[in-house]
């Protein structure tokens, strides 16, 4: 996904520099799946709340890592 994002990005940017060339480059291809990691992860975070959690977690396996987790520092 974070690829995906990546590519998204970089094609609307207006960059005159193809994709297949940011691919051909390890550092900023890197980077910009870097950024694309920590855009999802700030985006999907601002916008979780308890019935997206449970969408996406029928077996309440993160709910209960989350309820360990509290449990434990309080």
């Amino acid at each position: 996904m974070p690829l995906i994002v990546a590519k998204s990005v970089h094609e609307s940017s207006g960059s005159s520099k193809p994709w297949a060339d940011v691919l051909a480059d390890a550092k900023d291809s890197g980077d910009k799946v870097n950024r694309a990691k920590k855009r999802l992860n700030r985006d999907a975070a601002a916008k979780m709340n308890t019935a997206r959690l449970a969408q996406s977690d029928a077996m309440a396996e993160v709910t209960g890592w989350l309820t360990r987790i509290h449990a434990m520092l309080t």
